[in-house]
């Protein structure tokens, strides 16, 4: 089974049941999917923000350990981090903090990231994504 890294939209898809999860389900069943630490942390602020209950809170955290492998901070990652911003700022590119972290993850691992917010990341080269997001950016 192959690696995959997944972004938060395409957890957050899969945890609600929206109609996109149709395109991203296939790949977190037939893949060993990553999410980075900063989708952690993104799904938390998300949960505090919408100020779900312990019950509901509870389901995402089992959601979680059950189908996804957490990535965490390493000095690696940190180079990886750093050479993605400033890729992004040499084309003209706002590339947020998070999403570094995310698109990080999956050129440091050497897999696609598996997202629906392709404008986001088609501008790194050394990233490989799988997206049903068909937009140019």
């Amino acid at each position: 089974m192959t690696d995959i890294v997944a972004d938060t939209d395409t957890v957050s898809f899969l945890f609600r049941g929206d109609s996109r999860e149709q395109f991203y389900l296939p790949y977190v069943l037939n893949h060993r999917c990553i999410i980075s630490f900063m989708t952690v942390a993104e799904l938390e602020f998300g949960v505090l923000r919408a100020n779900w209950g312990e019950a509901r809170r509870k389901l995402l955290t089992d959601f979680v350990r059950q189908h996804f492998i957490v990535f965490n901070q390493t000095d690696d990652l940190c180079s990886v981090w750093a050479k993605l911003r400033v890729e992004a700022e040499k084309k003209g590119r706002h590339l947020a903090s998070s999403d570094a972290w995310i698109a990080a993850t999956a050129v440091l691992l050497d897999v696609p990231l598996l997202t629906h917010n392709r404008k986001d990341y088609e501008s790194l080269e050394s990233l490989k994504l799988i997206s049903a997001d068909k937009s140019d950016g």
